[in-house]
């Protein structure tokens, strides 16, 4: 008897201390039950380079993304997840060269400062820098494959910032 009643309390303080901390899943990762919502500032552009499209567009795709993933309300300013950033850097650099020191292949590279801040859990919290690159022949000017590789580098800026956010939980 004294084993039974043992396992009893064991169940009940397993299901009583269960329910306290509820979690949702979603496909990159959890957002506690306290998590109610999402500010994203704009991203501004201070890379030497500025490209007028870019700022927009990883902005957007952000909150995108959490509109789409996740529970969450996007909401001007203070959230209970902040999203803060600007774009450090916008360059080209060749990446292969053939035997004539030429390049064949090109790279664009941007790289995103973030500072994101978790009010419920600030230990969450980080100020980070992520950086993405797509290669592209270097037959083609960069003027003729630039915004598609621009969006491709920010899907993949947005995904890696998305997962950074909610690994922590």
């Amino acid at each position: 008897m004294k084993p039974l009643k043992s396992l009893l309390i064991l169940f009940v303080i397993y299901s009583l201390t269960g329910c306290k901390y509820i979690k949702y899943s979603f496909k990159e990762g959890n957002i506690s039950a306290d998590i109610k919502s999402i500010s994203i500032a704009y991203i501004q552009n201070t890379a030497s380079i500025v490209v007028p499209q870019l700022s927009q567009q990883l902005t957007d795709k952000l909150r995108q993304k959490y509109l789409s993933e996740t529970r969450l309300d996007i909401i001007a300013s203070d959230g209970d997840f902040d999203i803060k950033g600007k774009i450090l850097s916008y360059t080209v650099e060749p990446v292969s060269l053939t035997s004539g020191q030429k390049a064949s292949q090109n790279q664009l590279k941007i790289s995103v400062q973030i500072q994101f801040t978790n009010k419920k859990n600030p230990k969450g919290s980080f100020n980070e820098t992520f950086t993405q690159f797509a290669e592209f022949s270097s037959d083609k000017s960069l003027s003729t494959v630039e915004m598609g590789l621009i969006s491709i580098i920010t899907e993949k800026l947005t995904q890696a910032i998305f997962n950074k956010t909610l690994s922590d939980w």
